[in-house]
């Protein structure tokens, strides 16, 4: 009986909004049309289809309503997650946001990812914190207490850091993630979405500010499409901060792997190519350049809104000057190579052992090996049974204990092309 009643209040709730859009427009709709792929996916919170088709963010149904507003006004969280940065700014006919459709729908959570929407107000001037009073004050039973908790949390006002005075142009919409020196920020300027990361300096000794502002050093020097782009760079000298501005992307390939395992859907060897020429691609460049990652993992693979692969996180990236090699134990295990963990010199093949790591991981949801004494003895690696033979050749090869076994980038990039 609950849920009858709910569905009514739903069904009540979708009429209210036709109607209100109605009256913003003048009592007439805009030419109907059929919803876009990502407005249809969001409702039916299908994320595989929504992220093929992230090029139609901003479009709008019939009724003016984006996908991230369906999502929120359903409680689809993931959606949500993955739409905030894109669309949350947007409002539909009567000025509503997605925050204000997840407040009016009783989505506690799906408020707590839009909150920084706040500042926003619709046609009559209300703001999200009216809406949910409204609502609680209409509200009984159980909803009355849903309703309680969304003020509550609405109180709760969102800290925005202040971006230096050359980043003045771009504005923080989202926060994408927090760690312990700093956190990762979705915003909006001169007509594109970006990511803005803010670190303290405060926690920083002067070897690790020296790592950051190479790390812009160096992206503000590339210029390839498998690699993230930097867009602008600042500090702050009173609050000690440091800013690095990025083109924005939907997610990393970690969290898309640990979204397949957990729904047991494989990648297709098409999926595992497409992966390996892009971060083959963003390799050999690197390599060119004569700049090693040294800290290649799917957690530095971002995924943009087209689909590409993008390498990031160049804090460990080190260029190669006189010597062709190098002897500092860095990156990440279980994706450094023998020889670094033997502790002995070693050279821009280090990267390709990590894609190597990388595209078995892709072709298993499996580590090719279980620890540092099988990454550095067990040979050879473990076969992909299942797979086209040249694509298990090839990941073997780049498996290789001896790094001169093992292809170059562009060798690589040339053999998945």
């Amino acid at each position: 009986m609950k849920d009858l009643q709910r569905r009514l209040e739903e069904v009540e709730e979708e009429k209210r909004i036709l109607l209100q859009n109605l009256a913003a427009v003048g009592g007439r709709l805009p030419p109907a049309r059929e919803d876009s792929s990502l407005i249809s996916s969001a409702i039916q919170g299908d994320l595989d289809t929504l992220r093929r088709h992230l090029d139609q963010a901003g479009q709008k149904d019939s009724s003016g309503m984006t996908a991230l507003m369906h999502a929120a006004s359903r409680g689809q969280t993931e959606v949500v997650r993955l739409l905030r940065p894109l669309e949350a700014r947007l409002q539909d006919g009567r000025g509503w946001t997605a925050l204000m459709h997840a407040v009016r729908g009783g989505h506690e959570e799906c408020v707590g990812l839009l909150l920084l929407e706040q500042d926003i107000a619709d046609m009559e001037h209300d703001f999200p914190e009216d809406i949910a009073t409204k609502s609680y004050e209409e509200a009984d039973g159980e909803r009355k207490v849903v309703y309680e908790k969304i003020v509550s949390l609405l109180e709760k006002k969102s800290q925005l850091p202040r971006l230096p005075k050359n980043l003045s142009g771009y504005h923080l919409t989202a926060v994408l993630g927090k760690g312990r020196f700093g956190a990762v920020y979705a915003g909006h300027g001169n007509g594109r979405n970006v990511a803005v990361k803010v670190v303290n300096l405060g926690g920083h000794d002067d070897k690790g500010r020296e790592m950051l502002r190479k790390e812009a050093e160096i992206l503000l020097s590339l210029d390839h499409p498998n690699i993230i782009r930097c867009l602008g760079t600042g500090e702050d000298s009173i609050e000690d901060l440091f800013v690095l501005v990025t083109d924005f992307c939907c997610g990393d390939l970690r969290e898309e792997m640990n979204r397949r395992k957990k729904a047991r859907s494989s990648y297709s060897d098409q999926e595992v190519w497409k992966t390996i020429r892009e971060v083959a691609a963003a390799l050999a460049y690197l390599h060119e350049k004569r700049h090693v990652h040294r800290d290649l993992k799917p957690d530095n693979v971002l995924i943009a809104s087209d689909g590409r692969c993008v390498l990031t996180d160049f804090g460990l990236t080190k260029v190669l000057r006189d010597s062709s090699q190098m002897a500092t134990f860095a990156g990440t295990l279980p994706y450094m190579a023998p020889e670094i963990l033997r502790g002995e010199n070693y050279d821009k093949s280090v990267d390709v052992w990590a894609m190597g790591v990388m595209g078995y991981e892709l072709c298993t949801h499996a580590l090719p090996f279980r620890n540092v004494v099988a990454i550095t003895e067990e040979t050879p690696a473990p076969s992909l049974e299942g797979r086209p033979s040249d694509l298990a050749d090839l990941i073997s090869r780049m498996l290789s204990k001896d790094p001169k076994d093992r292809p170059a980038a562009r060798d690589v990039l040339e053999k998945a092309s």
